[in-house]
């Protein structure tokens, strides 16, 4: 799921819910994963979900349990509350993700020495 937005007060609840939903939906699907990254604003307030952000890394932390990696990414400028560092392994700010994906292991070596340490780590 990919969604923007220009700054504008908060996003309605029900929009904020369905695109969490979206995104909990395709990971189950997707289950097992060995690692999940989130690319996220962070800064993202909605009607009744203050932190956002921290809301959907909790539910996401929640669904894939505390063996799989979390890394969110996030702007230089997102507020980094408490509970998203407590479901995120690990959390950079102002990464810029490549169109089409990237290469962890290349860009963000911490990222790969974090799954070879899991023994998630593949090739």
């Amino acid at each position: 799921l990919a969604a923007f937005a220009q700054p504008a007060g908060p996003t309605v609840r029900h929009v904020y819910e369905g695109f969490r939903q979206e995104i909990l939906d395709d990971l189950k699907a997707a289950m097992p994963v060995d690692l999940v990254m989130l690319n996220m604003h962070g800064a993202m307030v909605a009607v009744e979900y203050p932190q956002a952000d921290a809301e959907t890394v909790r539910r996401v932390r929640r669904q894939v349990g505390p063996d799989c990696p979390i890394v969110v990414t996030h702007d230089y400028h997102g507020n980094v509350p408490v509970e998203l560092v407590a479901n995120a392994d690990h959390r950079r700010g102002g990464v810029v993700m490549a169109a089409g994906g990237m290469d962890l292991g290349r860009r963000w070596p911490g990222v790969e020495h974090m799954l070879r340490r899991r023994g998630r780590a593949r090739g």
